[in-house]
């Protein structure tokens, strides 16, 4: 039954609007206040869904919260909206969803597959951090770009994507 519910949710009431990122620059305008939200209702629900952590099987939860929000709705919207802050911020507070007994087992310095393309897109931000950070393209300098790579970093580590941290940019 609880499986259901939470397929129904992501089948159903799952949104993630697609606007141009001129759109989103603006982040009084109605639009742009829309997608943030969405994207903060949909980290909301990938924590929801976590929290049935021991209850349900890892494969169902796994199923569930990275290929049917993660990858789905969240990674797109990431994706979407830019390199700021809040981009950080939304990712520190994904990867705080996750269990830590997911990452206990894994070898190799790989991370799981489902969260290949959250390790990929944390890479891609920490390159445009560096490069906008050496050019002052931003409100935050060099300072600000090497300790935002910190933190993404510390975030490749605690999920176990080694693979991507060492191809960090300093």
């Amino acid at each position: 039954v609880i499986v259901r519910r939470i397929r129904k949710t992501l089948e159903d009431d799952v949104f993630m609007p697609l606007y141009p990122k001129s759109v989103l620059e603006n982040r009084s305008s109605n639009a742009s206040v829309f997608f943030h939200r969405q994207l903060w209702v949909c980290i909301k629900l990938l924590g929801n869904i976590l929290s049935w952590h021991g209850i349900l099987s890892n494969q169902m939860l796994r199923s569930l919260s990275l290929d049917g929000l993660l990858n789905r709705y969240i990674i797109l919207g990431l994706c979407n909206s830019g390199v700021n802050k809040e981009t950080i911020q939304k990712c520190q507070s994904i990867i705080s969803t996750f269990p830590k007994e997911w990452f206990e087992d894994l070898e190799d310095d790989k991370t799981m597959p489902q969260l290949e393309n959250l390790g990929r897109f944390l890479v891609s931000v920490a390159r445009t951090l560096y490069s906008e950070g050496q050019q002052n393209k931003r409100d935050f300098d060099k300072k600000d770009s090497r300790d935002f790579i910190k933190q993404i970093s510390k975030m490749l580590v605690n999920i176990h994507a080694m693979e991507y941290a060492v191809n960090l940019p300093m």
